[in-house]
């Protein structure tokens, strides 16, 4: 069976594309295999969908949940403040 077990595989599904292994773990910083599923486990990533014996993410799934991981480390840094895209693409704090 041609490409079985390529964690390596993308599925284009729409605008969006289904990630093996490999590929999740190149999209979030050429982590490990093991950083990868305890990511999952600790809910930081969305864990994969199963089709037959492969898992896979969506793409859109992956990169939402970095991005909230990484809005949450710059609330931290500035004290809780949400951060909005003012002029010139420059952060500033959310006034509330």
């Amino acid at each position: 069976m041609p490409g079985y077990g390529n964690t390596q595989q993308i599925i284009a599904v729409d605008d969006d594309c289904a990630m093996g292994e490999a590929g999740v773990c190149e999209l979030c910083g050429n982590v490990s295999r093991a950083t990868l599923w305890r990511r999952v486990a600790d809910g930081e990533l969305p864990p994969p969908l199963k089709v037959g014996k492969l898992n896979l993410w969506m793409k859109s799934a992956v990169l939402a949940a970095l991005r909230e991981k990484q809005q949450a480390a710059i609330e931290a840094e500035n004290g809780g403040d949400k951060l909005v895209h003012g002029s010139g693409g420059i952060s500033q704090p959310r006034a509330e």
